[in-house]
Order: structure tokens, then C-alpha cells, then sequence
């Protein structure tokens, strides 16, 4: 396997692409790390919002009882059977109703956690409103209207895509509804690609032409250099 990898090298380095191969190589291997660390980080945020959720369940389990003694009690005390119900508020239902953003956490790559969990809630509300219970970020992005704003795409259920804006200076986030479609995106994203590669290609092409220049340049120097030579040894 070595040996093929250094074989591979060896025929870039002959080309002139030895140093950009082990730039991609680097870039990649550092991109790897970078999304083991943000899926170990995304573990570990949703862990500790698990443990939060259950201790609030502990919580108000303990105070529901309180309030069933106190219930009870005070109908012993005045001889009066009753009946001791639950109800279910509002804001238990809207908590019940749980939304997968596991797809949210490559955010994090360049928002801060105070942002990141603004984004999830805003997201969670979208989620609810629409009925659906997924959401997650697409991969193209793009500056805004300066170098300090970042736009993201979220695509919220299996249809419906929405803008989100980051300003890394003020770090206040916004979600809005577009008219892309996910396809849309995945279009752009395609054409962006594209375009690099050409202008990469491009720049490779200039460099080669230089580098092919400086060689002519280089053989008519020492051609001359020869030549006059020649003509000193004959006179």
C-alpha cells in the first residue's frame, strides 16, 4: 500500500504537482478531524441535553406528587371523597414533540454554542409549525452582504428549505423561507465546485506555461553561452 501511495506521489512530483497533492492530502486528513470532533461535540451537547431533560422529568414527578398529597389531605380533612386527575398542558404537548436535528451539527464549524442553540430552537419552531420532525444542513454556503455574515441552508422535512443568516461579528442568527428546493441547492453547490475546479485548472495550466517558459530561457542562455565559447576557443 506504501508503495503504491509513494508511486502516486512520484508521478505528481514529476509533474510538478508534488506539493499540491500533499496540500490535498493535508487538507483532507485535517477535514476528517474536523468532523470527528464536531460529531464527538454534537455526542456530547446531546447528552447533556438528555441528562437536563431527565432531571426536569425528576422534577416535576417529584412536585406532581407533592401536590397529589396536598390533594388528598385536604380531603380527608373535610370528608369529602374525591378524585385526584392530570392534565396535560400545552407546554408539555410542544415538549413531546421531538425534532431531529442531529444534521444541524456541522454548524457549529464556525457558529458559537450561544448561536448554535438560538438556530435550534428557531428550527424546532419551524419544524413544528410545518409538521414535520427533521431537520438538517445542506452543504453550500455562501458570504452574505459582508465578509462577517455567512449563509446556510437548512433543509426542514423532506421538501421545504430555509435561508439561515449568521453575522460572526454581532453572532445573531435568523432563519427565513426561500422558494429553493433541495435540488436547487445540490445545483448551485455543483456549479460552485465546477467553477473551482476550472480556475484551479486554470492556474495549473499558467504555472506550467511559466515554468515551461523559464526552461526555453534557460536553453537559449546556454546555448549562446556555448556558442560564444566556441567562437573564442576559434579565434
Amino acid at each position: 500500500m506504501f508503495k503504491k501511495i509513494r508511486k502516486r506521489y512520484w508521478y505528481h512530483r514529476d509533474r510538478g504537482n508534488g506539493r499540491k497533492l500533499i496540500l490535498c492530502i493535508t487538507i483532507f486528513i485535517l477535514s476528517v478531524i474536523s468532523c470527528v470532533g464536531l460529531g464527538v461535540r454534537s455526542a456530547i451537547l446531546k447528552y447533556q441535553q438528555e441528562s437536563k431533560c431527565n432531571q426536569d422529568n425528576t422534577t416535576e414527578v417529584a412536585s406532581g406528587q407533592a401536590v397529589s398529597e396536598d390533594a388528598v389531605s385536604g380531603s380527608a380533612t373535610s370528608g369529602n371523597a374525591c378524585e385526584v386527575s392530570y392534565g396535560v398542558s400545552e407546554d408539555a404537548v410542544d415538549n413531546a414533540y421531538e425534532v431531529d436535528t442531529s444534521g444541524m451539527v456541522t454548524f457549529l464549524g464556525y457558529m458559537s454554542d450561544h448561536a448554535y442553540e438560538t438556530l435550534i430552537n428557531l428550527t424546532e419552531d419551524k419544524c413544528r409549525e410545518l409538521g414535520v420532525n427533521t431537520a438538517k444542513k445542506l452543504d453550500f454556503q455562501k458570504t452574505g452582504a459582508t465578509e462577517f455574515d455567512i449563509i446556510g441552508y437548512i433543509l426542514v422535512g423532506n421538501y421545504k428549505v430555509c435561508e439561515c443568516a449568521y453575522n460572526l461579528k454581532s453572532d445573531v442568527v435568523t432563519i427565513a423561507d426561500t422558494t429553493y428546493m433541495e435540488s436547487d441547492i445540490r445545483d448551485i453547490e455543483a456549479a460552485r465546485r465546477k467553477a473551482e475546479a476550472d480556475e484551479l485548472k486554470k492556474e495549473q495550466e499558467e504555472a506550467r506555461g511559466a515554468t515551461e517558459k523559464n526552461d526555453k530561457k534557460v536553453v537559449k542562455k546556454k546555448e549562446k553561452k556555448s556558442a560564444s565559447k566556441k567562437e573564442h576557443k576559434a579565434k
